[in-house]
């Protein structure tokens, strides 16, 4: 819902009991964070977490539903919503660590990336649009359901496998998908379920343009600024969201060798990134077609691809170093590569900005 619908989002009809309960269930999960925390610290019995657990997850599906059914949805509601889901998902994670710290060592690495993921994606929000996001996405909801069934399993029968797995794959892909949801959406908008919604949303906009908000002052300030050093550092910032794209799929997938097939399916996930980050911070002003400069942005990859799968491969199964020093070696070769002809070859047109 864009933001000048959001003030017509209550109807008067809706009595102040119905419009607090939605607040009061989503404040739940605020309150269980704690406690969560609490019950494993105090190392009490473990069906007393899961008793909150279930609390939580009862108010996280009936605050939507509720308030849909009342009429009393809002984009506050909403946000806040986001934020407390955020705040449990960490008070479970910190009553992971204390009741089985072994299952949280063995899964470290994805935990801590898609946590990272989840604090990137409040600045670059805040940033565009001037407050957080609340998408509740399909991939997000599906994440929040595994969620539920791996801390299930871990906390009341300590099993870990495939269901931990499982959820941390979901998390990534959900993580970002929210990011390129963001960087799509030309304005703040909640309950966005996928990116192929933003994109109908960002079509909309382009075809009412006087509708469209004006970006913030710090994204306006970036544009301004000269186009190689917004090209560098669009391409550092998405450097470092490919790192922990890549350490979440070295992790999970099984297929060896791993660190070649790692850095090609990361790659591969990683022209959708950078071409979205390219197009919004560093070349507004030559943003034609998506499809046809995302198609353009594969053919140019293609080449980086084929050359820094082999380069990895020689290094790491041919020289034995290390697969995280691969990565930066095949980073720097193919990002000076790509950086060259982005402007050439994948953003073409020059065309009148659609605001971000």
């Amino acid at each position: 819902m864009p933001d000048d619908a959001i003030a017509h989002a209550e109807p008067s009809a809706a009595t102040p009991l119905q419009r607090a309960i939605p607040w009061a269930l989503v404040a739940t999960r605020v309150v269980l964070a704690p406690v969560a925390v609490w019950i494993a610290y105090a190392d009490l019995p473990r069906w007393l977490w899961l008793a909150q657990g279930a609390a939580a997850a009862l108010s996280d599906i009936y605050d939507g539903k509720l308030a849909r059914r009342w009429g009393v949805v809002t984009g506050g509601l909403r946000q806040a919503d986001s934020v407390a889901d955020t705040i449990y998902a960490l008070g479970v994670a910190w009553s992971f660590w204390l009741a089985e710290p072994e299952v949280v060592k063995d899964h470290l690495w994805p935990i801590l990336i898609i946590i990272g993921l989840e604090a990137a994606r409040y600045p670059l929000d805040w940033i565009k649009f001037g407050r957080g996001a609340s998408y509740h996405a399909t991939s997000a909801r599906a994440f929040g359901i595994s969620l539920i069934l791996s801390t299930f399993t871990v906390m009341g029968f300590g099993v870990a496998w495939p269901f931990l797995w499982l959820s941390m794959a979901i998390g990534l892909y959900s993580e970002v998908e929210g990011v390129a949801i963001s960087l799509v959406l030309p304005r703040w908008t909640h309950d966005v379920a996928s990116v192929r919604v933003a994109l109908d949303l960002r079509r909309r906009a382009a075809s009412e343009p006087a509708t469209v908000d004006r970006p913030p002052g710090l994204v306006a300030r970036y544009h301004a600024l000269p186009e190689k050093v917004r090209m560098v550092t669009t391409a550092l910032l998405g450097a470092l969201i490919g790192l922990a794209t890549y350490e979440v799929i070295f992790a999970i997938q099984p297929f060896e060798p791993r660190a070649p097939v790692s850095w090609a399916v990361a790659f591969l996930i990683g022209v959708v990134r950078q071409h979205g980050l390219h197009r919004w911070l560093t070349f507004p002003e030559r943003r034609g077609p998506y499809l046809a400069s995302l198609g353009r942005a594969y053919l140019m990859y293609a080449g980086s691809l084929c050359f820094g799968t082999v380069l990895d491969w020689s290094l790491t199964e041919g020289l034995g170093v290390h697969h995280r020093l691969a990565w930066l070696a095949c980073l720097l070769s193919t990002a000076t590569i790509s950086l060259v002809f982005l402007k050439r070859f994948v953003f073409l047109e020059r065309v009148k900005p659609i605001e971000p």
